[in-house]
């Protein structure tokens, strides 16, 4: 395609204003020709439009040797700018500013590398499509300037933080009951962790595949609160105590309904929580349950077992369609808890999104060109996003210039919904080279 100057008409506040863009011809869905706007050029003197216009047209001297204007390349930063955004409301990535630079860095591009793309990759070739990419410019535009072995060692360090970054993370939910779902899954391994691999149960139909057990706690709108991670052969039941116990303290929880699976909740175990001073606990309940008419009837006790379907939605989430936990390839045992929380915050971002952009996806049976045309899923937003928010990079005269590419007025309204508007000062954070830097909302 051939680029060109064009003088565009835009209307404001009742005045006519005549701005210069660098741009392209091409035919829109009707056949009819039409210009794409890609860089404005309205900050340049008169005289400097007209020389980039020659170069580009290659009349006169300007056209002569290199030219006055080069596009050199274009960034699609859109996805992965909206992912920290929502990262940032939600508290995480305050919760990693406590650990030094690069674990900090190495583990926000780890949590925002599983939200917008995940593929069952290594850690390695995330390591070596970090430089110059729009990943490390929204994590650390100046560079993550991090080596491979910091990218393992930071698992090490979020693990030792998890229980401290969970409450500080469950104490800004906005969900106020005491209704608390649980579950367990397993994932397998690409190796052998010998504190933690053992066969047992295998939930993802992996024989001869060593695997590990994977308990998660969510609230009752499926906001994922903790996540542990056990050796692969512990049952179902042998879980639950622990995990009342832990949240009773580490929430300080006076009253909770717990809702698990009926194979947590064994009997023996339920003589258990009447033996242990657990009277202060509303009550839990499988199908049956020792929690008062006056608090759940019958219809309310079963219509909150069958959402436990978020726990399971989690795990799906979080094991294939958009995280990717497995396989999983490490194998010391603390880097393999620090992998699986590190994904329970990838999941928490995903959650998060799914709830800001409600307004924006649908469920409805559609055509496939429908589905590419609008936003049917959170993975085809984030498609929509990449495709749609870019960073153009041109050298005008010698010098680099970027600026953010015309958005579509969706899109705005996606980013103004994630509170992710291009402000003057998070252009500037982003380190946009260039002069040319506005309010975009």
């Amino acid at each position: 395609m051939k680029r060109r100057v064009k003088w565009i008409k835009q209307s404001k506040n009742g005045k006519i204003y005549t701005q210069p863009w660098i741009g392209y011809s091409y035919r829109n869905k009707n056949g009819v020709s039409d210009f794409r706007r890609e860089t404005s050029l309205n900050t340049l003197s008169k005289q400097e439009v007209d020389d980039i216009d020659a170069a580009l047209r290659h009349v006169g001297d300007a056209g002569a040797g290199t030219p006055a204007v080069q596009f050199l390349d274009s960034q699609e930063i859109g996805a992965w700018w909206v992912a920290r955004r929502v990262a940032e409301k939600l508290g995480i990535v305050d919760e990693l500013a406590q650990f030094g630079e690069k674990h900090r860095n190495a583990l926000l591009a780890m949590i925002l590398d599983r939200v917008v793309q995940p593929l069952p990759h290594s850690k390695l070739s995330l390591w070596e499509s970090l430089p110059d990419s729009p990943l490390e410019r929204v994590v650390a535009p100046e560079g993550i300037h991090i080596e491979l072995h910091d990218i393992h060692k930071s698992l090490e360090t979020l693990l030792h933080a998890q229980k401290e970054i969970q409450r500080k993370l469950y104490e800004k939910r906005s969900t106020v009951d005491n209704m608390y779902l649980y579950d367990i899954t397993s994932s397998y391994f690409e190796g052998d962790s010998r504190a933690l691999a053992k066969y047992g149960y295998n939930r993802d139909g992996k024989k001869g595949k060593k695997q590990i057990v994977i308990g998660l706690l969510t609230d009752s709108d499926g906001r994922p609160l903790a996540i542990e991670v056990f050796e692969g052969n512990t049952s179902d039941q042998t879980t639950v105590m622990d995990k009342i116990n832990d949240m009773r303290e580490e929430y300080n929880i006076d009253e909770m309904i717990f809702i698990g699976d009926r194979g947590m909740v064994t009997r023996t175990r339920r003589e258990d929580l009447q033996k242990k001073e657990y009277e202060c606990i509303d009550g839990f309940y499988v199908i049956t349950s020792d929690v008062g008419k006056e608090t759940l009837d019958a219809k309310e006790l079963s219509e909150r077992y069958k959402s436990l379907i978020q726990v399971e939605q989690a795990f799906r989430t979080m094991k294939t369609t958009d995280i990717f936990v497995r396989p999983i390839r490490h194998w010391n045992p603390e880097r393999v808890k620090g992998h699986v929380f590190l994904c329970m915050l990838a999941y928490l971002v995903i959650w998060e999104a799914r709830r800001v952009f409600a307004d924006f996806m649908s469920r409805e049976q559609i055509d496939e060109a429908t589905r590419r045309e609008e936003n049917h899923s959170l993975r085809t937003l984030w498609e929509r996003l990449n495709k749609d928010v870019k960073i153009g990079k041109m050298r005008i005269k010698g010098k680099i210039e970027e600026q953010i590419k015309p958005m579509k007025q969706k899109t705005k309204q996606m980013l103004k919904a994630a509170d992710a508007t291009f402000t003057k000062k998070r252009m500037e954070q982003l380190m946009i080279v260039g002069k040319r830097l506005k309010n975009y909302s």
